[in-house]
């Protein structure tokens, strides 16, 4: 049996696809909860014309990735941090911190998870990280931690 997917299935595909079932696991489990429905000549259309607009989407996509990329790259982006004395930092900064300096230079929201940097944060100083904007856009940035408010810097 021949059922388009409504939605992902571990192990079976992901949503709109169409994939070839034993007749009891769709007619018992995938169409009952939801997951599937009998291919018909009008869902053949409706897969096909979902597959035009998933296309659409990804070129979309990889295109704003592109641009958000290109006015990442290569730059460096400021992290204030509170620091105590010798630049050492009250705990480390992380990703969050990096990835909200991101949003606010850029105007587009930045995922944390997305943000990996080579070594932990625990020193002021300048730093190299990642982002992987895409799965085929990737950028390097630097960030610059700097003492912020309510820092003990040694002043001599």
């Amino acid at each position: 049996m021949q059922v388009i997917l409504l939605k992902n299935v571990e192990q079976l595909g992901k949503a709109g696809e169409v994939v070839e079932v034993a007749n009891g696991f769709g007619r018992n489990y995938l169409i009952p909860q939801g997951f599937a429905e009998i291919l018909t000549q009008k869902g053949k259309k409706q897969v096909e014309i979902r597959k035009q607009l998933a296309e659409k989407w990804a070129a979309r996509d990889l295109e704003h990735a592109h641009k958000l990329a290109e006015t990442i790259e290569g730059k460096s982006f400021d992290v204030k941090a509170k620091a105590g004395a010798r630049g050492k930092l009250y705990g480390a900064v992380t990703t969050i911190a990096i990835a909200d300096a991101l949003s606010q230079a850029t105007g587009a929201k930045v995922d944390k998870r997305r943000i990996s940097v080579a070594e932990a944060i625990r020193m002021l100083g300048s730093y190299e990280a990642t982002i992987k904007i895409h799965p085929e856009v990737t950028a390097n940035f630097k960030v610059n931690v700097t003492p912020g408010e309510g820092s003990k810097m040694d002043t001599e």
